[in-house]
């Protein structure tokens, strides 16, 4: 009888050891994947989704009796896949490889050492992600806006962690992704975060509150983003704000900028359509264009009075010596405004969407209007301009479909030795006139 037993068992063994050495004759890999060799011919790289039109995608371990080493670039972006499983020996998974794609969990192998830029950015139905022990690179924005609810990674992995679901470097000093898909409403940066990676925040939908610990110095571009939260404390350590953060938080409606900060990214606050009021901390210095673009609720910008920059009259923005008017606050009621005596510039975008004027005066001594500068004035009917303008910027009057009259306290000789950009009266209203003292200026 024992005989039959080790008989038994002995076949047994010999069948798992010939399933193990010849799993790639069982595995139902998919087919119809199109490949080409890398560069020095050691390997392949699945290049794209070719004629497979499967949910399922499963990428074997070799083809043509070579390794499978690489996700190519937009290999499987915005395709239908629900499903994915790496190889074993896999090392690259490329650009946008995965961007946009509706798999809903992955889990990478050890033998993967980079993931590239974007390479899952947008994949909002994955909600489970596991990385393995070799990943040394995780590239820009590659594992944004995605509904991952918790990162996994390995214990073994030497350059990341997980905390909490959130995926730090493995010093801790870096959060390189918050988990979008997770359901908390609130969310204190730990302790000991020093910078919070680009994107890393973007779509997290659920969030309502959002605090830094004062040991994060520098927030990276578009951290903050496309975000329903209500309430920011940025704390009271950070020095810098990249690019485009702050941009589509439909529902924050204060933001104060503490006193540590020294720089900001352009086009911060765009879009953040209800937002009130800001207040800007006593360092902040070389602000950029376009910052409060598209801001139509915004009505008082504070400045800390020892900032030697920039100071606030009546809730509006200016460099600090007054020459320049940076941001009329366009949420305000007045119908009229007339701009301060000093002033030598309206910067770019200084009036934009400021719905609710229709009339404003500039004083002797604005020298240039810039681009953009009332550009979407919709209620603006009547604008006065000194003699002392000398330039004025490409579609500065974009969108001021109301503009009935410009005034131009000068001849109509001089308003035409006025510098101006090609298409500076670009979609201005048909009807509108120039009136100089001289009589009407022919456009």
């Amino acid at each position: 009888m024992k005989k039959y037993v080790y008989l038994f068992i002995f076949a047994l063994l010999a069948i798992t050891i010939l399933l193990t050495s010849c799993g790639n004759l069982f595995q139902n890999y998919s087919e119809g994947l199109e490949y080409k060799l890398t560069e020095d011919g050691t390997g392949y790289i699945v290049v794209g989704i070719g004629d497979f039109s499967g949910k399922d995608l499963i990428i074997p371990a070799e083809y043509q009796g070579k390794p499978v080493l690489e996700i190519g670039n937009n290999a499987f972006a915005n395709s239908e896949i629900e499903s994915v499983k790496l190889p074993k020996g896999l090392k690259i998974i490329g650009y946008y490889a995965f961007e946009s794609s509706n798999i809903n969990e992955i889990s990478i192998p050890n033998s993967v050492e980079i993931i590239s830029d974007y390479a899952f950015r947008g994949c909002l139905q994955l909600a489970e992600m596991t990385i393995g022990s070799g990943v040394t690179e995780i590239g820009f924005s590659a594992l944004a806006s995605t509904g991952v609810k918790r990162f996994q990674v390995s214990l073994f992995n030497s350059n990341f962690k997980s905390l909490g679901g959130n995926l730090y470097t493995k010093d801790g000093k870096k959060l390189i992704q918050y988990a979008c898909g997770n359901e908390a409403t609130s969310f204190k940066v730990p302790w000991g975060v020093e910078i919070i990676g680009p994107y890393s925040f973007e779509g997290a939908r659920n969030l309502e509150k959002l605090t830094m610990s004062n040991t994060v110095k520098i927030i990276e571009e578009g951290a903050i983003g496309y975000m329903d939260i209500k309430h920011l404390d940025l704390g009271n350590g950070l020095k810098a704000i990249g690019n485009l953060n702050i941009v589509r938080c439909e529902n924050l409606e204060c933001v104060k900028i503490p006193d540590s900060v020294k720089t900001m990214g352009i086009r911060m606050f765009s879009f953040s359509i209800n937002l009130e009021e800001v207040y800007l901390g006593k360092n902040v210095a070389n602000l950029p264009e376009e910052i409060f673009e598209n801001t139509p609720s915004l009505v008082k910008i504070f400045v800390n009075d020892k900032n030697p920059n920039y100071k606030s009259v009546d809730g509006n923005l200016y460099t600090k010596d007054g020459k320049s008017l940076i941001r009329y606050a366009p949420g305000r009621t007045d119908t009229e405004f007339v701009v301060p005596m000093g002033v030598e510039i309206i910067e770019k975008s200084a009036f934009y969407d400021a719905g609710y004027l229709e009339k404003v005066t500039l004083q002797m001594g604005v020298k240039r209007i810039s681009e953009y500068a009332f550009g979407a004035c919709i209620s603006l009917k009547t604008i006065d301009l000194p003699f002392t303008v000398t330039s004025i910027g490409s579609q500065a009057f974009l969108f001021c479909d109301s503009l009935e009259v410009i005034n131009y306290d000068s001849t109509q000789n001089a308003f035409r030795q006025i510098s101006k950009h090609s298409g500076w009266d670009y979609r201005i209203n048909n009807r509108c006139v120039i009136l100089c003292i001289d009589g009407e200026y022919k456009r």
